[in-house]
């Protein structure tokens, strides 16, 4: 059985990314890009994974489930954690290889980047119903959470 490594974040987040993402890579072959289909096009994309996610786990597949939360926060003991899960050894230059990697890249090296859910149509608040189920199945906290602000950051996104 092949090995699976699921990254869990929060999806408001991921969907800002995606659409900006969408949007730019759109942009070039079209004269009218219409950003409100391209906020409902990605997040109904992104709530059927969701929902697929959910019942791959409730049919027992070999999955190893990891948080975005903690891969940033700290991610040698995320791979770590990853390597011993599924039975392999992180030796020794590869770990000290991957440290100097992180070292001279903070944040993967992508700047830190902000998009409007609202810019795409979508509202924080319905979204948040939407991948509530997913949320809580996986154990995901917001990334942003307080006033009604749709403004998401993200690093490493578009």
């Amino acid at each position: 059985c092949p090995h699976h490594q699921v990254l869990h974040r929060d999806p408001l987040c991921v969907l800002a990314s995606v659409a900006k993402l969408t949007e730019i890579l759109r942009r070039p072959f079209t004269r009218h890009i219409d950003r409100e289909q391209i906020g409902a096009e990605i997040s109904a994309r992104w709530a059927d994974g969701a929902e697929r996610m959910v019942a791959a786990r409730a049919s027992g597949a070999q999955i190893l489930h990891l948080h975005y939360h903690d891969l940033v926060s700290a991610p040698m003991d995320t791979i770590s954690a990853l390597y011993a899960h599924w039975g392999m050894t992180l030796g020794a230059e590869a770990e000290a290889r991957m440290g100097e990697f992180l070292r001279a890249r903070p944040r993967g090296g992508y700047a830190v980047h902000t998009h409007r859910l609202e810019s795409f149509g979508l509202e924080a608040a319905a979204l948040r119903e939407r991948f509530a189920g997913y949320m809580r199945a996986f154990d995901v906290r917001p990334e942003r959470t307080g006033s009604s602000s749709a403004n998401v950051t993200a690093s490493g996104s578009a």
